[in-house]
């Protein structure tokens, strides 16, 4: 709607800033199961677009209201934007939970993501068995990156008791 509003990128018609305003104002007053669907498809058809809103728009609180709303991939988004802004072990194992509960939740990215933080103790206890489950668990999921993985591990040695 906003490309038939403003006419597209390139042409006369087209009121980029207007675009934005438009954008800025339907995510804002868009429900929170809406928001990761609205920011996803923007990014595909329009990532100019999308990076002049991201400018007016506090995506920290928008993922944040996401996630409490039970959205797996906003959950992702949240943990991955507060571990970026971590500067204590409390908030990277705050970040570390939201992942948990995307992973819990059936992201497939968030379990490579979670899987990834038990192998090196980020936010969570090293463990390199819980690593492996999530691992197998994002491969199952469907995430290429997983599944790549697991094609170049070792099967796990035989445990001795």
């Amino acid at each position: 709607r906003l490309i038939r509003l403003n006419g597209k990128p390139g042409q006369g018609s087209h009121d980029a800033d207007r675009a934005v305003t438009l954008f800025v104002s339907l995510v804002e007053r868009s429900a929170p199961d809406q928001i990761t669907a609205l920011l996803t498809d923007m990014r595909r058809k329009d990532p100019v677009l999308l990076s002049r809103a991201e400018r007016l728009i506090d995506l920290d609180a928008l993922y944040q209201r996401a996630a409490l709303n039970g959205d797996p991939i906003a959950m992702r988004e949240h943990a991955l934007r507060l571990r970026a802004g971590a500067s204590t072990p409390a908030q990277i194992a705050a970040s570390s939970d939201w992942l948990r509960q995307a992973a819990d939740s059936g992201d497939a990215a968030a379990m490579m993501l979670l899987s990834q933080a038990y192998s090196i103790g980020l936010g969570v206890e090293p463990s390199l068995t819980l690593a492996r489950q999530w691992l197998g668990q994002a491969a199952d999921a469907g995430d290429a990156q997983a599944r790549a993985t697991l094609a170049l591990l070792a099967p796990e040695p035989p445990r001795s008791e």
